[in-house]
């Protein structure tokens, strides 16, 4: 069995998909229903426009608290201080970055959601898997399921 069939016919075969119409399944599959981190950068002006203003006031008054204690958090201020672009051309921080993400969950608790939201993006199922799926796929993997496979 080949790509993409490989990927799909235990797709099809999950519970939530097993007695589900060829058109349920596709549907299902073009869904944007699924978080995939992304690399994206942001700056103070990323996160002034995501955060209220005192849900941003209590980060910047946490970063400099803990930015006198870290030279790592020092330098995350000095390139956040940066007015970079989502690629990271002319500074920010990654917020894609698993240390990013758990440096978020550990500092900022309560808008930590929020900041990682900055490099989330929602895919469907074909687009996590990279391929785009028609009816026709659909039927040949029915009848791969029907053959035993």
């Amino acid at each position: 069995m080949d790509f993409p069939y490989t990927v799909l016919v235990p797709w099809c075969k999950l519970p939530e998909h097993a007695n589900q119409t060829d058109a349920e399944r596709l549907a299902a599959l073009h869904a944007k229903t699924l978080t995939r981190i992304v690399d994206r950068f942001g700056s103070f002006r990323t996160l002034a426009a995501v955060l209220t203003p005192d849900e941003y006031a209590t980060m910047r008054q946490t970063l400099s608290a803990v930015a006198a204690q870290s030279p790592l958090v020092a330098d995350m201020v000095k390139m956040l201080e940066l007015p970079g672009d989502e690629s990271g051309t002319g500074g920010g921080i990654n917020f894609g970055n698993a240390s990013v993400r758990a440096m978020c969950d550990q500092l900022f608790p309560g808008v930590a959601t929020t900041l990682q939201a900055i490099a989330e993006e929602q895919v469907s199922q074909c687009e996590a898997w990279g391929v785009e799926l028609s009816s026709g796929h659909l039927a040949s993997a029915r009848q791969l399921i029907e053959e035993g496979n």
